[in-house]
Formats: structure tokens, C-alpha cells, sequence
């Protein structure tokens, strides 16, 4: 069977640790890893280019103006110039493209060799943002939206293969664009975050629930609040670690304990954060939107019990009674109750944190990710 020669695309430097939030550096590595990767492209036209799109995409309203930039088709149509000209200088032999996003259009021009491979990896796409995001309320008859429907249509179908992180996106490549099933894989995610020895153990007893995400609305940081207020009538001293937001609102608020922001590329930030793992007993983010969410296998990379959302990945992530507890978004009665449940059993909580970190070690890393894609696009060749 020949061995995937792969160029990976993204738009931004492929390894720079704030790029597609961190896991493109982590994704791209474990391709070099198994001897996959070939060269990385960085698709990005430059800052004149960006400056153009961003007066052609201008609006007097702000969320607007951003809107109709992360849409602007000629934007894209000069990243996927820009990753052409890239590509047809790279003197290694490749046979297959994988680009993250899959927003590149290499089939303009018909410059590239028709005998390479072409991929796309997804944890989203736009008609699953505009169709299932519940916190906001998309026109869909605007020009720039049906326009992008359009573009991603047209290029998911020219793709030979589409990789997705889950089930739930899968799904809606196939009903939402119309692409033929047999095309489309799902491989799952990894953690972007350096993970704990298999024979560390956590001992469950600080009764302390955490919280990782900036987007703290959207993520269902203000259902966790009021979850917590049922929780602390029934466990005194449990606690609520929060990173990602710092605002006075949480630092007021008793026995919740804003740690803001932590930067995972710093070694202070990256010790900040796996002590915050280390002292937790559960994991918790009832998110509204979240397309899949590779916090949770940060969290069970750490044996933490997860208890998330009944929408989107989070299902498929998390085994439900298992590895932790999926609810219906916004029930904060629901929310509330798996957390005591949890909190006051903690023979329960050890044995999901263990069955949560098997199922990681099993299904969730980017080493088990990049195999499965190498089989795949092997196959393919």
C-alpha cells in the first residue's frame, strides 16, 4: 500500500501555538511524527490583502463588518492563489494535500497534479453554524451567507476525502452540501495539552468543579453560575475554578476563583493549567454552541468525569453515565443535580475519570487521529 506524502494548509503559520486554537501545531506535528508530513503551507495573503478585504467587507455595525470579512469570497479566492503558488514550489514529492478548514480552492486553473490526493479537516462548516447555533440568529437571505453556502459547496465536492472530528459534522456534510457519504471519515481530535502519567492518580476529595473557556456565554458559564448556588445548599464547601474570562463579576462571587486567561504556550501557563486538572474533581462546560470541543479531552486526558451538553460532539464524547453526564442545555436544575451526584460519590467520579481516560487514550489522541487518516488516504492512494 503507498505511503501519504502530505502538504498540510492552514491559514495561519502551521505551527504557531494560536493557530486553529492550538491544535493545528499539535495536528501537523503528529503527521511528522509517523513520517507523513511532507512540508506545511501557511496560507495567508498578507496584511495588504487582509486590509482590502476588510474595506470591501466594511459595515457601520461592528458584528457586521466581521460577518461579511469572514464570508469575503475574494479573500479566500487570494489565500487559495497564495497556497497554489506555494505548493508548485515545494520540491519534495507529495501525494496528497490535507488542508484544516477546507476553505482553499486548489482546482482553479487545473495548476496542480490531478494524480495528488485532496483533503479537507473539519471540526465545523457554515450551514451547521448557521442552521444549529442557538445564542445567535443568522439571516441566511443575505448575499455574503447564501454566497458562502455556495463557495463551500462547490469546493467540499471537489475534495477527494473529508475528515471530521465527529459524527455530528459528518452528518451535516452530507445532508447540508450534499457530498457522497463514502467520501466522508470521521477520526475524532486530540489534546492540545501535555497530559498526566497513567499512573498518576486523583483522589476526587476537593469537591472542586472547573471550567475552561474565554467565551464565557457562550460556553455556559452563566447556567454554571446558577447551578453552583444549587450545588453549594448541598456541598458547602465545593468550590468553581474558571479560566478564561476575568471580570469583577466572578471574582465577587463566593468560593468561585477566576484564574482569567492562561496561555498554553508558556511554561508557567502550561504548569498553571495542569494544576488546575490536578486539583479538580469534575470537569463542566454546558455550552450552548460548540462544534466539538477538545476541552473535554484535555479533561479526560486528566481522568476528570465531564458532564457537557446532549447537542453537537459533546454526546459522542462523552459516554453518558460512563465517562460523565450529558444534559439538555440551559437546565440548570439538571446541571446542577449531576454535579452533586458526582460530587458526593467519588468512588462514581474515579471510576469515570479512569473509563474518561481510557476512552481518550483509545479514541482521542492525535496519534490515533493521524493513523486513521494515514490508513484512509493510503487506501485512497
Amino acid at each position: 500500500m503507498k505511503k501519504p506524502r502530505i502538504v498540510g494548509i492552514v491559514e495561519d503559520d502551521p505551527f504557531d501555538v494560536s493557530t486553529w486554537s492550538g491544535s493545528s501545531r499539535f495536528f501537523f506535528n503528529a503527521l511528522k511524527k509517523r513520517g507523513l508530513l511532507v512540508d506545511a503551507v501557511n496560507a495567508d495573503p498578507g496584511n495588504l490583502k487582509r486590509k482590502i478585504a476588510q474595506l470591501i467587507s466594511f459595515h457601520p455595525n461592528i458584528e457586521e463588518w466581521k460577518e461579511r470579512y469572514h464570508r469575503n469570497i475574494w479573500l479566500l479566492q487570494q489565500m487559495s492563489k497564495n497556497s497554489i503558488r506555494k505548493l508548485l514550489l515545494i520540491d519534495k514529492k507529495f501525494n496528497s494535500v490535507l488542508q484544516i478548514g477546507g476553505l482553499i480552492n486548489l482546482f482553479e486553473g487545473n495548476q496542480l497534479n490531478n494524480k495528488t490526493i485532496y483533503c479537507s479537516y473539519h471540526d465545523s462548516n457554515l450551514a451547521a453554524r448557521l442552521n444549529q447555533r442557538p445564542d445567535v440568529q443568522y439571516d441566511q437571505t443575505k448575499k455574503y451567507y447564501k454566497k458562502g453556502l455556495e463557495y463551500e459547496k462547490h469546493l467540499y465536492n471537489h475534495l477527494d476525502l473529508i475528515f471530521t472530528m465527529s459524527n455530528w459534522i459528518r452528518d451535516s456534510f452530507i445532508e447540508d452540501f450534499a457530498c457522497e457519504p463514502k467520501k466522508i471519515f470521521t477520526v475524532g481530535a486530540g489534546a492540545n495539552i501535555v497530559t498526566k502519567s497513567s499512573t498518576v492518580e486523583n483522589d476526587y476529595s476537593n469537591n472542586e468543579i472547573l471550567f475552561v473557556g474565554l467565551d464565557f456565554e457562550r460556553k455556559g458559564g452563566e447556567a454554571l453560575l446558577k447551578a453552583f448556588e444549587i450545588v453549594k445548599r448541598e456541598i458547602p464547601d465545593a468550590k468553581l475554578r474558571v479560566i478564561g474570562p476575568d471580570s469583577a463579576e466572578l471574582h465577587s462571587k463566593k468560593d468561585v476563583i477566576a484564574m482569567g486567561r492562561i496561555m498554553k504556550h508558556s511554561k508557567e501557563g502550561l504548569e498553571k493549567l495542569q494544576e488546575a486538572y490536578m486539583n479538580a474533581s469534575i470537569f463542566v462546560m454546558p455550552t450552548l454552541w460548540e462544534p466539538f470541543g477538545i476541552v473535554f479531552l484535555e479533561a479526560m486526558a486528566n481522568k476528570l468525569p465531564c458532564i457537557g451538553v446532549n447537542k453537537y460532539a459533546m454526546p459522542e464524547i462523552i459516554e453518558n453515565g460512563k465517562t460523565g453526564f450529558v444534559i439538555p442545555p440551559n437546565n440548570i436544575e439538571r446541571l446542577a443535580y449531576s454535579i452533586i451526584d458526582l460530587l458526593k460519590d467519588k468512588k462514581k467520579c474515579k471510576e469515570f475519570g479512569i473509563a474518561g481516560y481510557q476512552r481518550y487514550l483509545s479514541n482521542y489522541t492525535w496519534e490515533v487521529v493521524c493513523k486513521k487518516i494515514e490508513e484512509i488516504i493510503a487506501d485512497a492512494l
